[in-house]
């Protein structure tokens, strides 16, 4: 290797006119030379500097990796890829280069490529002075070409200048988190768009492996994945075990993902035995409701001297469900249960008084909030019954709570504000604009039926 380098050197020195091309490549042989001595000589190195010369190493490769890119350009610029015999511009790196695999002689070649463009002009001067690697650059190349159609009020020297700092810093993911963040910043929409798409054609598989195990191949959407890293990192934390007879403390030994396959099981454990309500609540919860009226006049006779003895509960006081008359609605799965079976679900639950008016509306479920959750959402659940979208009977387990107006354009988060929806229906309301009518009885999608409990 020495020698193969030495005599290129040699070669070109003959070929290069004096000047600083011809200083580089006298150094470069010079440092061929020496990164190839240095393997053997790595114990003169003390501990506290290996850091360092690998800090300095990785400065090297960096450099290097930009020369290449540049030289490749170069090539391309002059028509010396184009008159060699390679079949394209990632066989012609390839070849010249030796040492570079397919993957990164055909990196090095799209990003050559794009910084003859002058439109890529702030891309050149971060690949020229190794500020953007070539797969950074490549990342930035694709994510530029999928979110510039969606940007029309933007020129593509505007969008790079985005980038360019994060790829000089960032990683790959950081410069996907980049453009999305531009389409949702600028394109609302269109990030809507594209992630309804994906949630069409999210799917899970498993298959056996050897030994006994399962490997299971999940895809979701961004959304969806970020719900479910979101709950399994909250449970994969390192859990030190405590003897509880020395006090002596014993680390978790598992594998991070042990940790996160852990945690995904108890989440599924805690799926299967708990109600669907777990969504919105660790127990079931039991709404009670009553009519404002009978509740009234309930008060009042209680404010009157009486021997509680004689005291019968009136019919007409008995526990109903939201709307209907007759039974007791456990409303986080929309089901209507008997007395004595809500009985057995109150032993575990968290019961909910809710008030209805002379129309069984839910007049009084609590303080208002960004999120509709708790007493609102039950409000919600209690009149709606299921999802509000015309043909559609979701239960509630399944459903989510749409601000008909949007909370960020000043919609408030109330029981008019507020209809019930499936994640199908709720992705085609925002995808379309839908619009709907609330009422404190009913939900009217524009151009459909109403929905009421």
């Amino acid at each position: 290797m020495e020698s193969v380098s030495a005599s290129a050197v040699e070669s070109l020195l003959t070929r290069v006119p004096p000047g600083p091309a011809a200083d580089a490549v006298r150094a470069l042989g010079r440092a061929v030379g020496a990164l190839a001595a240095l393997p053997d000589a790595l114990h003169q190195v003390g501990s506290d500097d290996l850091g360092a010369l690998v800090g300095l190493l990785g400065e090297t490769a960096a450099r290097a990796q930009a020369s290449i890119v540049m030289a490749t350009a170069e090539a391309q610029t002059r028509g010396v890829v184009r008159e060699s015999r390679a079949a394209s511009t990632a066989q012609w790196v390839s070849t010249a280069a030796g040492g570079l695999d397919a993957g990164d002689a055909s990196r090095i070649a799209v990003v050559s490529t794009a910084v003859t463009d002058p439109e890529n002009a702030l891309l050149r001067e971060a690949v020229a002075a190794a500020q953007c690697s070539p797969r950074a650059a490549q990342v930035t190349l694709r994510e530029l070409e999928q979110i510039m159609p969606s940007l029309p009020d933007f020129t593509r020297t505007e969008c790079m200048a985005y980038f360019m700092p994060v790829a000089a810093a960032g990683t790959a993911k950081d410069l996907r988190h980049l453009a999305r963040w531009l389409v949702a910043t600028y394109a609302d929409d269109r990030l809507e768009r594209d992630d309804a798409r994906l949630e069409e054609v999210e799917s899970l598989t498993w298959s056996e492996l050897p030994g006994g195990l399962r490997r299971f191949v999940l895809d979701l959407a961004p959304a969806h994945a970020a719900r479910l890293a979101s709950a399994v990192q909250a449970g994969a934390g390192p859990q030190p075990v405590v003897d509880p007879e020395t006090g002596v403390q014993t680390p978790d030994l598992r594998s991070p993902a042990k940790r996160r396959a852990d945690a995904l099981m108890e989440l599924v454990a805690l799926v299967q035995s708990a109600d669907m309500s777990v969504s919105h609540g660790s127990t079931t919860k039991l709404v009670l409701t009553m009519n404002l009226e009978h509740l009234r006049r309930d008060l009042r006779a209680a404010s009157e001297p009486r021997d509680l003895e004689s005291v019968a509960p009136a019919a007409d006081l008995a526990p109903r469900s939201p709307v209907r008359t007759g039974g007791l609605a456990v409303s986080s799965i929309g089901d209507t249960v008997d007395a004595g079976t809500a009985r057995r679900l109150a032993c575990d639950a968290d019961v909910i008084p809710l008030v209805l008016g002379s129309r069984s509306e839910p007049l009084d479920v609590g303080r208002e909030q960004r999120l509709v959750k708790d007493g609102l959402r039950t409000a919600v659940v209690a009149r709606d019954g299921c999802c509000t979208f015309p043909g559609c009977d979701r239960p509630p387990g399944f459903c989510e709570v749409h601000h008909v107006v949007a909370w960020y354009h000043g919609g408030e988060t109330s029981l008019l504000n507020s209809a019930l929806l499936c994640r199908r229906h709720h992705t085609i309301v925002h995808r379309d604009g839908l619009v709907a009518d609330v009422t404190p009885y009913d939900v009217r999608w524009a151009g459909g039926q109403a929905r009421s409990a």
